[in-house]
């Protein structure tokens, strides 16, 4: 059966246990936390995935890595763009 999850992100780097196969539907903000809604499957197995957040203007090396979205902070002063890390899924 589907349903659909949501998971927060906290700080820089955040790294959450979701199901193998999760489709990432959207990245809003969410009473002003950034959060990532998948659409899953409930009986599948979960994977790590590791998702960072870098700050405008921010240097990065992130080989393969995959753009979700951006979101404001501070009431529009700063803009924080997500990728997910996919060298950090692993099955669990």
């Amino acid at each position: 059966m589907k349903t659909i999850w949501k998971f927060p992100l906290r700080g820089h780097e955040t790294t959450q246990e979701i199901p193998k196969g999760a489709k990432l539907l959207t990245m809003q903000l969410q009473r002003g936390t950034p959060t990532l809604w998948f659409e899953i499957e409930q009986d599948a197995i979960t994977i790590q995935r590791t998702f960072k957040c870098l700050a405008t203007g921010e240097e990065f090396d992130l080989p393969g890595a995959e753009y979700i979205g951006t979101f404001q902070g501070d009431e529009g002063w700063l803009a924080w763009h997500v990728y997910e890390v996919p060298s950090t899924r692993r099955a669990l």
